[in-house]
């Protein structure tokens, strides 16, 4: 599939995961749903991806296994969460889920590409015009060869670094790419949060599900930390059920690893000791969904903003330059 999942194709992935769990819900076979997807769906790389995961179905394949035999087609996450759901009998609320968080992050993404256009613009302009001297040189000397190597110097680094940016973001990417840009990520505040957030909600709702399908507590934990994508997450949680395996409460063994918010923490070990866990997962799932949703739209917003006020000052910086330094000239000796 692509190396960077665009607006267009995550309403893709948003349309097809809400299908699915529409047709699921009907009483629909998974093999008929995905066969019905098959023959209506638009782009060759998705065709073949199905193509090659109903074959692996109708080989006796699980859908996990079947996923796993299109690789690129689904980020790990996305294969983990829906693993999680066929084992625990949650298939469509999987789905669901899949299909909202693509909805989400395609109507994010569409508002800050809107909302970057005009400084986008700016940007634009100010590249072509600064510094002043290149272009006073070009139109009454003709040296376009300077001109030319300063702009292509600045533009070819900046486009490789957007590429590069927008590429490791991507949940395809491997484990040790993931976990460098997990710590970048980590370092910006109101990303961090966002992403926290949303990873949380993730994890309470692969661990519903594999709770309410008995799967046992240690081993739904880890399964629901592989759908989370983060690595760091993955790493905490194994230490945690290592403890639980020798006897300790998973809500205390997680507390030992201080690194779940108090909130978090607090009202998973009141569900823990009151037996009434699964009310407690979903007030946490959805606390923490409808904060991560409007911390990324506060992102959304103020990201364009931000990058709007920096190219303003840099444009007044080197305007304010030219002017100092041709004054300059002129009242010197």
């Amino acid at each position: 599939m692509h190396a960077v999942l665009t607006p267009s194709g995550m309403r893709r992935y948003a349309a097809f995961f809400h299908e699915m769990a529409q047709m699921l819900r009907s009483g629909m076979p998974v093999i008929t749903a995905l066969e019905i997807w098959a023959k209506s769906v638009k782009g060759a790389a998705f065709r073949r991806a199905l193509d090659t995961v109903l074959r692996e179905l109708r080989s006796g394949a699980t859908l996990a296994e079947s996923l796993r035999a299109a690789p690129g087609w689904l980020s790990p996450l996305d294969n983990a969460l829906l693993e999680a759901g066929e084992k625990s009998g949650r298939l469509v609320e999987c789905f669901e889920v899949l299909s909202q968080y693509y909805s989400d992050r395609a109507a994010l993404v569409s508002e800050a590409l809107s909302g970057l256009a005009y400084p986008a613009l700016i940007l634009a302009f100010a590249w072509l015009i600064f510094p002043l001297h290149l272009l006073q040189a070009l139109v009454w000397q003709g040296a376009w060869k300077a001109f030319l190597a300063q702009k292509l110097g600045l533009l070819v680094p900046v486009l490789a670094a957007a590429w590069l940016a927008a590429f490791l973001a991507q949940s395809r990417r491997g484990e040790t790419v993931r976990g460098l840009w997990e710590l970048i990520l980590e370092a910006i505040p109101l990303v961090s949060q966002a992403r926290r957030s949303l990873l949380y909600a993730r994890v309470l709702t692969a661990l519903e599900a594999l709770l309410e399908a008995g799967v046992p507590v240690d081993q739904a934990w880890l399964l629901a930390a592989e759908a989370s994508g983060s690595p760091r997450l993955r790493r905490i949680v194994a230490r945690a059920m290592a403890r639980v395996r020798e006897g300790v409460e998973p809500g205390e063994a997680l507390a030992q690893e201080k690194a779940f918010p108090e909130m978090f923490l607090a009202q998973y070990r009141t569900g823990e000791i009151s037996g009434r866990l699964d009310e407690s997962l979903r007030y946490l799932r959805d606390y923490y969904q409808d904060r991560g949703r409007r911390l990324a739209r506060e992102l959304a917003v103020w990201t364009p903003r931000l990058i709007y006020l920096i190219v303003l000052g840099v444009a007044a910086y080197q305007v304010l330059s030219f002017w100092l330094g041709y004054y300059g000239r002129l009242l010197s000796p």
